[in-house]
């Protein structure tokens, strides 16, 4: 009779089965050895060290963290259909081994860095109109530390492929798991901007983008199953959900409205200017903006910037003038490093990025070397989703069978941080990728934070000194500068676009910014 087991894991690690009956035992990526008494399990345990011991120049280093990671997944309860629940975590979340860690890991380091958000962790006032609401229009009657430690302890998942993950649920329809689903996606999304804003904002107080990751990468899998209750569901029923959803509190929608009237007049709704933006303009607050773009794009100092415009300035110049005319008084020169993603969804929070490109242009002669292009897969929900931007892109997820998703890969993100560090970032509507790499690459936020990546985006360029020329896409920019032809268009895949977008770039600079 089977009553001990332990679980042995790649990198030697051992865990003792802590379940009723050993021998259902079940632990993602471990060799699973089951003892009939405590003198054999502790005779394999010995010979095991042993051998560990002895082999370790050989073996793989392992780090407190991984101990603990492993700890963490040995404790996921099988809740059916092969699906492993626990600890915030759910093994629909990963597609890989490594996955599995990197996950484990990351719930852990949350979990260490909670208190970096304390001044987040107050009451919420339900009674505020400004209070943050669900899609049903009612307050999200928590705040996002509170949001934190729940996701730390349980899923955002309600379901798998209709099936119930979480007790509270049990007997549930599927609508009403849609419903419950949407229901957690908006909340989070909402929870996350927070604390993402409060990792930017104060950066002396947060250690990390940790949490935001691990809300993004729970957002994703919890999207996976909302797509399979749409297919199941169909389009009509899933319509009417949304709708039903969908800020129905005519008050609530009053006051969004009147606070984006607020906003747009806070920031100037008229673009008198075809170059610069009226509250570009007209608060200080965006100018600083404006000269950390300039001195990034001349690799100069943001005074020297900042006296340049205000030498300009004094000599009579307007200030859109004054800043065209110093974003022309220096040319770009030496390296810098173009990049473009291709991603399932267009928002960064939940989704997965697919295709990445990064090509180095030397900006002294447009030379272009160092071309990556590499392609990344996606879990086996969403794959049976479909790519919806295959049409765009020509990407299919058949086509990413067998590849490891990108959030799963920790050695390529940590050389495409490496990459990135190394000299000024370039993108076309640059937002785009910054936003994905903070949700979804490791140490990427905390690099962006302490400067060491910092941002070109050409499609601000395009906007700044030849909007008044055309529209500021990458294929029309490109085609003005000669990066495209006439007939050609833009490819939609990272490497070609990258290399599209830094030749265009070159161009611009050698010609002068004239035609």
């Amino acid at each position: 009779m089977i009553k001990l087991a332990i679980a042995v894991f790649p990198d030697g690690t051992q865990v003792r089965c802590r379940a009723k009956d050993p021998a259902t035992c079940r632990y993602h990526g471990a060799d699973v050895k089951h003892f009939e008494d405590q003198a054999q399990a502790d005779a394999y345990s010995e010979t095991r060290a042993a051998v560990s011991k002895s082999s370790q120049g050989n073996s793989l280093k392992k780090t407190p963290a991984d101990t603990d990671a492993h700890r963490l997944l040995s404790s996921m309860v099988n809740v059916g259909d092969g699906v492993l629940i626990g600890s915030g975590l759910s093994s629909t979340m990963w597609t890989t081994d490594a996955g599995a860690i990197e996950a484990a890991k990351l719930r852990n380091e949350v979990a260490g860095e909670i208190g970096d958000y304390s001044a987040l962790d107050e009451p919420v006032d339900l009674e505020s109109k400004w209070t943050p609401r669900g899609l049903d229009g009612e307050p999200l009657g928590r705040n996002p530390v509170e949001w934190l430690r729940e996701r730390l302890d349980s899923p955002l998942r309600v379901s798998f492929e209709g099936k119930p993950v979480d007790k509270a649920f049990s007997g549930a329809s599927a609508e009403d798991l849609y419903r419950e689903t949407l229901r957690r996606l908006d909340e989070n999304e909402s929870q996350a901007s927070k604390l993402a804003r409060f990792f930017e904002r104060k950066s002396n107080n947060v250690r990390s983008y940790a949490a935001v990751r691990l809300l993004s990468w729970q957002e994703a899998d919890a999207k996976d199953e909302a797509q399979f209750l749409e297919r199941r569901l169909g389009l009509e029923k899933t319509s009417e959900i949304r709708k039903q959803l969908n800020w129905h509190d005519d008050d609530w929608q009053r006051d969004r409205l009147k606070r984006g009237e607020a906003i747009r007049e806070y920031k100037g709704s008229s673009y008198e200017n075809p170059f610069f933006r009226a509250h570009e303009l007209n608060y200080p607050k965006y100018h600083g903006d404006i000269y950390r773009d300039i001195a990034t794009y001349q690799k100069r100092s943001f005074v020297d910037v900042r006296s340049e415009v205000h030498a300009r300035m004094d000599a009579g110049a307007d200030m859109a003038t004054a800043m065209q005319e110093t974003y022309k008084s220096h040319s770009p020169h030496g390296e810098y490093v173009g990049i473009d993603l291709e991603t399932t969804q267009g928002g960064s929070m939940g989704g997965s990025i697919i295709d990445v490109g990064v090509e180095r242009i030397n900006m002294d002669d447009g030379s272009q070397y160092g071309a990556q292009a590499e392609q990344y897969g996606v879990t086996r929900q969403l794959a049976q989703a479909g790519n919806k931007f295959e049409d765009l892109t020509g990407i299919s997820f058949e086509s990413l069978d067998g590849k490891k998703p990108f959030r799963e890969d920790v050695e390529a993100q940590d050389k495409l941080v490496r990459e990135l560090s190394t000299a000024p970032m370039v993108a076309h509507n640059a937002k785009f990728e910054d936003s994905w790499l903070k949700a979804n690459c490791r140490g990427y936020a905390e690099a962006r934070r302490a400067g060491r990546i910092k941002i070109v985006d050409t499609m601000l360029l395009s906007r700044r000194l030849d909007s008044d020329r055309g529209g500021n896409s990458l294929e029309k920019w490109s085609r003005r500068w000669g990066a495209l032809g006439n007939d050609e268009a833009e490819r939609h895949l990272g490497y070609e676009d990258t290399h599209i977008m830094n030749a265009a770039m070159y161009n611009m600079a050698k010609a002068g910014y004239e035609y």
